[in-house]
């Protein structure tokens, strides 16, 4: 089951980003955990976390976003949980997510951000 609390998982591997993104979210009312790429986001669902929302980049070390969704999408209690991919590779035309996916490109207005995150937290 999905938490009350308003929580996002922030995964980006640049740490730069992920403490401005988590900053700014938090500012905004959100409880923010933070993981360095797809392994240690399985990790933390593993560790009993569930996010309303998962904001993840794509290209990351060890496991980047694809395969971290994959790996969620197999879990009965995280398949549900709405994504949303970051990255500064445009989206191809025929690359499409389905099932709670959406795709942000970097570099982004933060407003984009925090309207994506009340789309999916409140």
């Amino acid at each position: 089951m999905i938490t009350a609390v308003p929580s996002i998982l922030l995964v980006e591997d640049d740490e730069g980003i992920r403490e401005s993104l988590a900053e700014l979210l938090k500012l905004e009312g959100y409880a923010v955990d933070t993981a360095v790429d797809g392994l240690d986001a399985l990790d933390k669902l593993k560790e009993g976390i569930l996010p309303r929302w998962v904001l993840m980049d794509l290209s990351m070390p060890r496991m980047g976003g694809r395969e971290c969704l994959a790996q969620m999408r197999t879990h009965a209690e995280w398949k549900e949980i709405p994504v949303t991919f970051l990255s500064a590779a445009r989206q191809s035309q025929t690359e499409s997510y389905a099932n709670h996916v959406d795709y942000l490109e970097k570099p982004t207005d933060i407003s984009i951000v925090i309207a994506a995150a009340k789309k999916h937290c409140n």
